[in-house]
């Protein structure tokens, strides 16, 4: 329960409809894919050509129960009567409501019934499909003293469509587009869109130096592709690499690259959404006087200024998230640059290393409701999104439209150690180790005039809006094949993080109190594997657990916007559980 609009008187009462029963949600898919392809040679040169089409289309049906329907809930909470089988009866003994149960409040378990006459299930169907002709060619231009100048070329187009209906009873209403029939986070809006891309692409591979002084090899690449979007227009994106090998040991490489993605159909074409993000206002306890401060005045409009300004009660606001048709393509430039080390006293052992660094500009974002409160209250940005109650100052939304939001910055060091020992009469074993170290995730943020107004720090943290980047990563495995036996031993490991930060620009990790932070320690997952290849049917069969000592993810507080006070993407939430595959090749 609480307020439904703009006009509210302010009286509200709040109570977590646990009567309802648990929200669940249950999903179906199915997946159609074509593909067809045609490939040959160019006479009797070394050059190939390949033509492909593909088809793809994805259906998603989701079920979602627990909620409470709106309409009906006005009349179960008025007037009621018992009829003359003693039964209870919204209305009155004149004017019955049909189909409805009275419920009380105030003890929901005297009333189970009405409350289950309440709730709504309801069902969101989504569909994406993909088209996609491309056509290649590759082959040998000229023979240097190095080796043989070799190119690739080719020629895609592409479309792409989703559709998006949801169940009437969550269709998004009002010209503020912030209520529906059942609850407020779970309101949406159909989205109906799609676009088209043509590319042109060509890559040459050049060998500069070979077996010489200090070059055992020294190869070039080059690389381009030419991107027209039915969107936005075009765009090329080009790329440099080198590969030095000084000893049969040894090999330094490096790509600088002009890096781009496109905005998705969701990111054009979505109508308003709401949802309920943890948030703080930063008018708590204001007692700035109107007139001292522009700033304040446009963020804390309608707010008492005697200090008695609490923000909202549960530590939730209504945010709407939307589309927006004007987007501009994310853009930027990588550097890789690492060596790989393979000695040959040891064989069966490799060694790498690599360092990257990548900076892109006008990142996709949809706003988050605390950015924006935050940037209205202590610069004047963004205060346009900020809608609040007349009567007492609390919110009622906050828009959240997407937008090319500025400049993300990141850095980090990949580490990889592979070595397979020699064959044994009890099979072969293999044993690998790969790490990410992130030393940098730097958002800066921008307004609409292309200022910067703050940066969000998200190496070593979880950030609500960028998501969770824990400083080290890594993925171990033991593997093991006997014939048509195999087996192996998977560990991932994510590495402790904080939430929230004590910076004057870092977020809480509680969305009532500033300056909370919590650290969290670090989580390990363990996967086992056993397969069996049966060869005469050309077919294979595997067996699993994963997470197979039931490790359960850490509980964000307060983080209502991960999913179930937790981070579903990189933490498992299921547990442990068991698989099994049977697959057939023909």
């Amino acid at each position: 329960f609480g307020r439904s609009g703009p006009n509210d008187s302010g009286n509200s009462f709040f109570l977590r409809l646990e009567a309802l029963g648990n929200r669940a949600a249950s999903a179906g898919t199915d997946t159609v894919q074509t593909n067809l392809g045609l490939r040959g040679g160019i006479g009797d040169t070394t050059w190939q050509w390949d033509a492909n089409f593909t088809f793809g289309r994805t259906s998603l049906t989701q079920r979602f129960t627990g909620y409470l329907y709106q309409p009906g809930l006005s009349a179960a909470l008025g007037p009621s009567f018992r009829d003359a089988n003693g039964n209870p009866t919204c209305g009155t003994p004149d004017a019955p409501i049909a189909g409805c149960i009275p419920i009380n409040p105030f003890n929901p378990e005297t009333t189970p019934a009405g409350f289950a006459a309440l709730s709504a299930p309801y069902t969101n169907r989504t569909t994406v499909i993909q088209r996609e002709v491309d056509v290649n060619a590759n082959g040998e231009l000229f023979e240097l003293p190095a080796g043989v100048v070799s190119l690739a070329v080719g020629a895609t187009y592409r479309k792409e469509y989703q559709n998006f209906t949801p169940d009437f009873l969550v269709i998004a209403q009002g010209p503020d587009f912030t209520n529906c029939f059942l609850a407020q986070d779970a309101c949406t809006s159909p989205i109906n869109g799609g676009f088209n891309v043509k590319e042109f692409y060509g890559e040459m591979f050049i060998p500069v130096l070979r077996d010489v002084a200090f070059a055992k090899t020294l190869n070039v690449t080059l690389g381009s592709r030419y991107s027209k979007y039915s969107t936005f227009g075009n765009t090329t994106n080009s790329k440099l690499g080198l590969e030095w090998r000084p000893i049969d040991d040894l090999l330094f490489r490096a790509t600088i690259a002009e890096v781009f993605r496109a905005p998705t159909v969701s990111n054009l074409f979505s109508a308003p959404a709401s949802n309920s993000p943890t948030f703080r206002d930063p008018c708590i306890g204001l007692t700035t006087p109107v007139g001292a401060n522009a700033n304040i005045d446009r963020a804390c409009a309608n707010v008492p200024r005697d200090g008695s300004f609490d923000g909202p009660p549960n530590g939730q606001t209504t945010g709407l998230v939307s589309g927006n048709p004007n987007l501009k393509p994310e853009s930027g430039k990588a550097f890789t640059w690492g060596l790989v080390y393979d000695p040959s006293w040891l064989e069966g052992a490799s060694l790498s290393m690599d360092v990257w660094r990548f900076a892109l500009n006008d990142n996709i974002s949809a706003l988050d409701v605390n950015t924006v409160a935050t940037q209205c209250y202590t610069a004047g940005n963004l205060c346009e999104y900020i809608h609040r109650f007349a009567a007492d100052g609390q919110v009622f939304y906050i828009d959240q439209p997407t937008l090319n939001l500025g400049r993300l910055d990141a850095k980090g060091v990949d580490f990889g150690i592979k070595y397979r020992l020699p064959e044994t009469p009890l099979g072969n074993f293999r044993f690998s180790i790969d790490t990410t170290y992130t030393a940098q995730f730097n958002q800066l943020i921008r307004d609409q005039t292309g200022r910067a107004t703050g940066t969000i720090y998200a190496a070593g943290h979880f950030n609500r809006q960028l998501g969770n980047y824990a400083r080290w990563r890594g993925l171990g495995t033991i593997g093991w094949d006997l014939g048509n036996f195999d087996a192996s031993w998977t560990t991932r490991y994510v590495h402790g993080f904080q939430l929230g930060s004590l910076r004057p620009d870092g977020d809480s990790a509680d969305g009532t109190f500033p300056n909370v932070f919590v650290k969290y320690g670090a989580s390990t997952y363990h996967n086992f594997q056993f397969g069996y290849s049966i060869e005469p049917i050309n077919a294979r069969v595997e067996l699993g657990v994963d997470n197979a000592f039931d490790k359960q993810p850490p509980i964000l507080f307060q983080n209502n916007v991960a999913n179930g006070n937790t981070d579903p993407v990189t933490y498992d939430t299921v547990g442990r559980y068991y698989w099994a595959r049977f697959s057939v090749k023909f």
